[in-house]
């Protein structure tokens, strides 16, 4: 595909007015950080969900400031890099560090004592910073810690200590936090950050129906391209309102426009494109679906042929949160599945009988 296209879909988005969407999700962050007591929050979703994006846009002072500016101890929003080489605790403790003395570079030390070499030197450090203001630190891919036995059960204790009303953790992942930092043969409470987050994510699945057509629409501005209503609907529908799967189909409908594909010939060009081998999209669905549990890829291949009976009440949880991260929607007293891409793919890499679950 041209890369001349006015979508992005790959990187996340850093810049604020290229990002779209989520007003529910900032309103209710927002929200969450002008309660009396600060309380660690999970967002939670998919992958390619938008989950970094979100966590860019938010730790942008432009962003935050306003909303929060009115509040003593002042509060400051930091993202963590969680990619930048971190290979054991120390080694968190001192990007975390170097993260927040970015945002405040008047608590950078002299000499060797920038460098952490141990918590507690480090939590002096901090002890410092907490005088002055409340810190929001977010971890983005926090599945990471779960990849390296050396962030066991201590490791988790220590954030969880550091949890005192002055400094929070925001955390993103794929799945739940509580089953990242348990033992796995082991329930939810069994986790050393349980009873310290907030129980409820904030879910980043589909993005509401104005916001998915804004994110269409909006990037075609200034160019010689318009796409119909009805193309529009295709997209979407094509898509399942996955803030990825937007952009991915519409740079590819862009692309049919300026190859001068017939309107009507466009829905199938760009799923031949999509799908094919050449493409990123069948790996990036390969992906998703070896991220799903054994039960989630059931209650998914069930739906194949649309929706069927209501689920089970055993299986009510497991296609409520398939629909949360925007797998599945509703349809008449059931779900079936959103993006039709995926559901494209899954029949033709895993399409099998299944028995109902």
């Amino acid at each position: 595909m041209d890369e001349t296209t006015p979508y992005i879909a790959g990187p996340p988005i850093t810049i604020p007015n290229l990002f779209f969407g989520r007003k529910d999700q900032i309103d209710v962050f927002f929200k969450l950080l002008k309660l009396p007591q600060l309380t660690p929050i999970r967002v939670q979703g998919g992958m390619r969900s938008g989950k970094s994006s979100f966590l860019h846009f938010v730790s942008q002072p432009s962003n935050y400031e306003p909303e929060l500016e009115h509040l003593t101890p002042a509060i400051r929003i930091i993202y963590v890099n969680l990619q930048k080489g971190i290979k054991k605790p120390i080694d968190f403790l001192q990007v975390l560090k170097d993260s927040i003395l970015y945002d405040l570079p008047q608590f950078e030390e002299t000499g060797d004592s920038q460098i952490v070499d141990s918590f507690r030197t480090f939590d002096l450090w901090l002890s410092k910073v907490l005088r002055q203001y409340r810190l929001v630190i977010l971890l983005d891919n926090f599945e990471r810690f779960s990849a390296n036995s050396l962030f066991d059960r201590d490791f988790f204790y220590m954030l969880r200590s550091l949890v005192d009303g002055k400094l929070v953790w925001v955390t993103a992942s794929n799945k739940s936090i509580f089953s990242i930092t348990k033992p796995s043969e082991e329930e939810d409470n069994a986790s050393p950050l349980y009873n310290v987050f907030r129980q409820t994510p904030i879910y980043l699945g589909p993005m509401e129906s104005q916001e998915a057509e804004d994110l269409i629409r909006k990037p075609l501005v200034g160019t010689e391209v318009t796409f119909s209503n009805q193309e529009v609907g295709l997209i979407r529908k094509l898509s399942g309102d996955m803030p990825y799967l937007l952009q991915e189909v519409a740079a590819f409908w862009y692309q049919a426009v300026v190859n001068d594909i017939k309107e009507e010939e466009r829905s199938t060009w760009v799923i031949e494109q999509m799908m094919s081998y050449e493409c990123s999209m069948p790996r990036q669905f390969k992906k998703w679906w070896e991220k799903l549990s054994l039960k989630e890829k059931s209650c998914i291949e069930l739906r194949l042929k649309g929706p069927c009976s209501p689920p089970s009440s055993k299986n009510k949880d497991c296609v409520t949160m398939l629909s949360k991260y925007g797998y599945l929607v509703e349809c008449d007293k059931d779900y079936k599945i959103a993006p039709e891409l995926f559901s494209f793919w899954i029949a033709e890499s895993c399409g099998k009988s299944s028995k109902e679950v």
